[in-house]
């Protein structure tokens, strides 16, 4: 998924209700997070590293919140 980085505005600004995070996000290293599940605060899915000390892909549970302008997640 790709994000125009000028378009982006904090969504409890706008007075609209919480975007849906589901899909597949890829970062500048090739790593991708899937998100499978939200329910507009929490959600969880896997995440997956294309870099890592072993040298091969790793691969994690994530779960994380939505909270008005800020994300956070944490893989295990």
């Amino acid at each position: 998924m790709s994000i125009d980085r000028r378009a982006l505005r904090a969504y409890s600004a706008s007075g609209e209700s919480a975007p849906s995070l589901q899909g597949v996000w890829q970062n500048e290293l090739g790593s991708t997070m899937t998100i499978t599940s939200f329910d507009g605060t929490t959600f969880g899915g896997t995440y997956a590293s294309s870099v890592s000390s072993e040298g091969g892909p790793v691969t994690g549970t994530l779960t994380g919140t939505f909270a008005g302008d800020a994300v956070g997640f944490t893989v295990n």
